[in-house]
């Protein structure tokens, strides 16, 4: 996969098949329109925004990215190497993370992770795999799938802001893991075109508090 920028419209094949197989998602069709979505191949500088990003608003996530960028120019394996973990914690990163992305470096420069293997594995196998490493969890290696792979099957049902934009679209005051699974089988095979449409609702305001 190279680098590039997802568009759909309501005419997308791909979208139409999420409004023939729930109602609900028309709504959300109507409302989003139109999105662009950029993904890129550079995959340990995608792991590292991710971990950055952990349970943080995309505003605060891109600032510090941002910081982590002018303070070592290219985020690789080997300037995460380098550079001091104080330096990593002065652009806002937890002392947790700042490990988390020590480790990542060292597994990828030692050989423990190979991240070029990952584009032949299939979703799950992707996710052990990076899983394996210390800080990364479920969640981030779901984005990576998304944003890195190119994956178009995906539902992450720990994203809080999934969560938030499917109890705004049903009426609901909770939605579980059961109902996540139902959601992800309605949508198959794009749940990651639901999932940048649920996304795109939070990033524009459209969803009020559940």
């Amino acid at each position: 996969m190279s680098s590039g920028q997802i568009d759909l419209s309501p005419e997308d094949e791909r979208v139409l098949h999420l409004v023939n197989s729930d109602e609900n998602f028309r709504k959300v069709i109507d409302m989003v329109g139109n999105i662009s979505v950029s993904y890129g191949d550079d995959y340990f500088t995608n792991l590292v925004d991710s971990i950055v990003g952990q349970q943080l608003s995309a505003k605060a996530a891109r600032t510090i990215q941002m910081r982590l960028r002018t303070l070592c120019g290219t985020v690789t394996p080997e300037s995460m190497q380098n550079v001091e973990l104080e330096a990593i914690r002065q652009c806002g990163i937890s002392h947790a993370k700042a490990n988390y992305i020590k480790a990542l470096s060292t597994a990828v420069l030692d050989g423990e992770l190979n991240l070029s293997q990952l584009t032949t594995m299939d979703d799950e196998d992707v996710i052990k795999s990076l899983t394996n490493i210390k800080g990364i969890g479920r969640w981030t290696a779901e984005m990576f799938l998304i944003f890195s792979l190119g994956r178009l099957n995906v539902l992450s049902f720990g994203d809080m802001g999934l969560q938030k934009a499917i109890k705004w679209i049903y009426d609901k005051d909770s939605v579980s893991n059961a109902e996540l699974a139902q959601y992800k089988q309605r949508w198959h095979p794009y749940n990651t075109i639901a999932s940048l449409y649920l996304w795109e609702l939070i990033d524009r305001g459209l969803v009020t508090s559940k």
